[in-house]
């Protein structure tokens, strides 16, 4: 009994698993030190990184990042054109246009690219009065529509004329460079006049992008959801001079809000958010009330709205892809609200397994306008419109 008391250690001497081993406060101190040497080498790093990307700005090397991408684009412009006196449409097919941005020049004149006297594609003159027994179509859109590296016989709607459907008259609204938004607007400012049987939009599946946005290739309208409704914002346009004048005299200046490195780290962000497309993205929300809207404006005098989806030419090289998610949007949406739809997609991609010519050069090329031609006139056929 003596002898293990003699041999139990002091309870103040007993090792504590939670006792602090010789020398660790030291380690903690030196680890510490470590990282707010790290954290302070980190911070300095970024400073020099924000002050040197500033001064490279200051200098005019560069622009500034912003998390906006229409602000972006409207500094881009500005810095390219702030030298000159906002007489950027001078030689192009197109002038200003306060409410829509830009528009094509009446009566231009190139080798196979022709505009009447409306600012219409060719150089047939229709007129606004309708003649009796005769159909009119009308299409809008972009490039693609427009018949963008191609002749003006060549576009779809010109074959869609004289080869397939000679008896009626189809009229090639498409303006380079358009949103869906700047399209509708288009139509209901100018293409209700025309009286159309049937209106055609074009709808190339990369314009869902240009659709939430108010500066592109100029300054243009855009919509916003306002309350669940479709609302129209930046209605008026500044033309170019004006534009440079506000920067020149310093109303407006190309630099961000906030740090140029937090600005760079939310755009990064916001690019990789706008690879995930669904029903609720942002894109499809404005996109979908405009085709609604679309619908309306033409129904509302009497004409009958048809959607044609253009894919781009990653489906010949993709089996999934964006322009694939555009189009499933697009015609679910169409089939809801109960309008005509045509999807290109699969035409496109049986003609090139058919047939070893391009369908594409950039742009659709001459056979992909053919192609497209002939499959609305069949697809008018099948639902009995022609």
């Amino acid at each position: 009994m003596g002898e293990n008391t003699q041999n139990q250690l002091p309870i103040s001497d007993t090792p504590s698993l939670f006792a602090p081993s010789p020398g660790s406060k030291g380690s903690g101190i030196g680890c510490g030190k470590a990282a707010l040497f790290l954290a302070l080498t980190v911070l300095v790093i970024l400073i020099g990184i924000e002050a040197g990307w500033r001064l490279v700005c200051a200098v005019g090397l560069t622009i500034p990042p912003t998390r906006d991408r229409s602000q972006i684009q409207e500094w881009e412009w500005v810095w390219q054109h702030r030298k000159g006196h906002g007489q950027i449409f001078e030689d192009t097919i197109f002038r200003f246009d306060p409410g829509l941005g830009w528009f094509p020049k009446s009566n231009y004149r190139s080798d196979g690219v022709n505009t009447n006297i409306h600012g219409q594609r060719g150089v047939t003159d229709w007129p606004i009065e309708r003649q009796s027994g005769v159909k009119r179509i009308l299409c809008i859109g972009d490039s693609y529509t427009f018949g963008f590296q191609v002749r003006d016989e060549e576009s779809f709607s010109e074959v869609l004329r004289s080869r397939y459907l000679p008896g009626a008259e189809v009229i090639n609204w498409g303006v380079p460079g358009y949103g869906t938004d700047q399209q509708v607007l288009l139509f209901e400012r100018d293409g209700v006049q025309f009286k159309p049987d049937i209106v055609l939009l074009g709808f190339y599946t990369r314009d869902l992008f240009r659709n939430d946005t108010w500066f592109r290739s100029y300054a243009k309208p855009m919509f916003e959801i306002h309350g669940g409704q479709l609302a129209l914002v930046h209605d008026q346009v500044p033309s170019p001079t004006e534009l440079l004048s506000l920067y020149n005299s310093g109303q407006k200046r190309i630099a961000p809000q906030g740090l140029f490195l937090v600005e760079y780290g939310l755009r990064t962000l916001e690019k990789l958010k706008r690879r995930a497309l669904d029903e609720q993205s942002e894109e499809w929300l404005v996109t979908s009330a405009i085709i609604r809207r679309f619908q309306e404006s033409a129904q509302q005098i009497g004409a009958k709205p048809y959607l044609l989806i253009i894919p781009h030419d990653e489906i010949l090289e993709k089996e999934s892809s964006a322009t694939h998610d555009t189009a499933r949007l697009l015609k679910a949406e169409s089939a809801r609200i109960g309008m005509e739809c045509l999807d290109l997609i699969p035409i496109l991609l049986q003609k090139a397994a058919e047939d070893p010519r391009p369908l594409y050069k950039g742009h659709l090329s001459p056979w992909g306008h053919e192609v497209t031609a002939a499959a609305i006139q069949e697809h008018f056929r099948r639902i009995g419109w022609f």
